[in-house]
């Protein structure tokens, strides 16, 4: 039957769909009983009541979600009325919103700045941190006005807030100032006659201890706003991650029907958010969260599936919203949330950790709703900012159009029938394998370090093997790396290297490459994208060598901090 209506012309399936949905208006408010309906059509449920000013909602398993946030307002200093800009790539905020419905997008999902990202935020008075706060609030109100106003885009709202620090929760005092923020920023929505289209609110690294916990705060949550809102949330959306900082719901399904019960009271949909992302020290899951930082460089993937089912409890969650969901379709739902940097960075990490992802949520559960990538950068943004975006704004033109690599692997994460390939992950600012290079290569994890000052890192790529190093002088420090490698034959050799540009990188990093002839002193502007292969290498040179090749980077005169990757040497004769 469903086939059948699917195969019919679209103003046959129009008259349908308002058919039946009068139908069911009419059973459903006979009984002045405010419920939720399904619309298998589009995957959208409608709330059906009364008030004709009810929210049309989303399914969770219908969102293709994009995060907006201002970019690392934490670290710019401290007034957020100086800092707290939402990214629009330097054009004109109602194209990037037309933009965004274009390529696809369902959601948006705005974060919510409190004056605690400020680097002095304690030096504030009572009185300094309630005008931070209006002023982070009315950036958000700003935002879904501009939202309403281009496009049909619903808006959810989400803020970070560890609410269970360790196994003990925040005092009554703390949790009491928490809801008044958000109860101040609906208010203020509705000032403006926007929080229509204010479809839901999430709590994101809430840092609860247990599943048990998760359960307690999504209700208490609820309630809470509800209590000082005239039930503002019961036709809206709650969201709230898995315990720790969203990964683990072990033992979720003890909760037992009671939850589902509760939460049909508070709210019109409701979904728990699975976020990869570990723990930090001192936590009472940090073991669990160890085991993650363990597979993180070259885990295999086979590892990581068994991690999740097993060690981090998505199984049990499986277990628990498939019990419930015939009865509880708008509640027992589960959606993904995009990690570090508000892409998928993080979760690459895995050898093919995104493919694992994409594997058990949605190829295995059928979790297909989710918010990852940022939603626009400038096209002379860095890599890392640009590989988590889902748009590039033109400023020259203009213009917004899809990132290539970030918009496929967005716009193919809900697909069952999709399985990412490996050319698909090395897109995902990820890892790219030695042995796919030419020619003789000597990774950084392989060179000889000198100075104090050198880290390890991964946190963008794409990288050449596990992950790169980064030096930053202080005091006077200098620092050198050196590759040497072992070639199969003396000859001239084009030597290649690898580094990620950034803004913020040194113009003059010092290369010295020791060869037949003597020793050649190239000065690398790593602000500039390479030209060679794809731009993955810039060439140092052509040079005659033994059966011997040496490369140094040396933070000697160098004006800024600078990363090493991998040393490539290329027969040239």
């Amino acid at each position: 039957m469903l086939k059948q209506w699917q195969r019919m012309n679209g103003g046959v399936k129009a008259v349908m769909r308002l058919v039946v949905g009068l139908i069911l208006a009419i059973l459903l408010i006979s009984n002045g009983v405010v419920h939720v309906q399904a619309e298998t059509s589009d995957s959208k449920t409608r709330r059906l009541g009364p008030n004709p000013a009810d929210v049309v909602m989303l399914h969770p398993s219908a969102i293709r979600g994009v995060k907006w946030k201002s970019d690392n307002v934490e670290h710019k200093g401290g007034d957020l009325a100086a800092t707290l800009d939402f990214e629009f790539g330097g054009i004109a905020p109602e194209k990037v919103i037309k933009a965004l419905e274009k390529a696809g997008v369902t959601a948006v999902i705005i974060r919510l700045h409190g004056p605690n990202r400020l680097h002095n935020y304690k030096q504030l008075t009572d009185e300094q941190k309630a005008e931070q706060n209006a002023f982070g609030q009315e950036r958000v109100v700003n935002l879904v006005k501009l939202v309403k106003e281009n496009s049909d885009l619903p808006v959810y709202i989400w803020q970070r807030q560890w609410l269970d620090r360790y196994g003990r929760y925040k005092t009554e005092s703390q949790l009491q100032g928490f809801y008044d923020h958000w109860v101040r920023i609906i208010e203020m929505a509705q000032r403006e006659g926007v929080d229509d289209r204010i479809h839901g609110l999430a709590l994101i690294e809430t840092h609860c201890a247990s599943a048990k916990s998760v359960c307690d705060t999504a209700l208490l949550f609820a309630q809470n706003i509800n209590k000082r809102t005239d039930g503002w949330l019961k036709n809206r959306s709650v969201f709230l991650p898995g315990a720790g900082f969203g990964m683990f719901f072990n033992d979720i399904q003890d909760n037992g029907e009671t939850f589902f019960q509760e939460m049909e009271k508070e709210v019109g949909t409701f979904a728990f958010i699975y976020k990869s992302f570990f723990n930090t020290a001192g936590d009472p899951l940090q073991d669990k969260g160890e085991l993650f930082k363990q597979l993180r460089y070259k885990g295999p993937e086979s590892e990581y599936k068994k991690l999740l089912d097993e060690t981090y409890g998505v199984d049990d969650l499986y277990e628990y919203v498939e019990q419930y969901k015939g009865k509880y379709p708008h509640l027992a739902n589960v959606i993904y949330f995009g990690d570090e940097g508000d892409g998928v960075a993080n979760t690459q990490r895995f050898g093919g950790g995104y493919r694992v992802i994409h594997e058990i949520l949605v190829r295995k559960y059928g979790w297909t709703g989710y918010f990852f990538n940022l939603a626009i950068a400038n096209r002379d943004a860095d890599e890392h900012r640009q590989d988590k975006s889902l748009l590039t704004a033109d400023s020259r033109t203009g213009e917004a159009y899809p990132n290539p690599d970030a918009y496929h692997l967005w716009s193919k994460y809900p697909d069952p029938n999709y399985s990412f390939t490996d050319d698909d992950l090395l897109a995902l600012t990820g890892e790219i394998p030695i042995e796919r290079l030419t020619g003789t290569v000597v990774d950084n994890v392989d060179a000889k370090f000198t100075g104090k000052q050198w880290k390890k890192g991964n946190y963008s790529g794409p990288n050449i093997g596990a992950g790169y190093h980064s030096f930053s002088s202080k005091n006077g420090d200098i620092g050198t790396a050196t590759y040497e490698a072992k070639l199969p034959k003396s000859g001239r050799y084009e030597v290649r290297a690898y580094y990620r540009r950034a803004p913020v990188y040194a113009k003059n990093v010092r290369v010295e490459i020791e060869h037949a002839g003597g020793t050649a002193i190239q000065s690398v502007d790593q602000t500039v994208k390479p030209d060679k292969e794809g731009l993955t290498f810039v060439s140092l040179g052509v040079f005659k060598f033994g059966n011997k090749g040496v490369v140094r980077y040396s933070s000697d005169g160098v004006d800024g901090p600078f990363m090493v990757d991998a040393i490539q040497w290329i027969p040239a004769d």
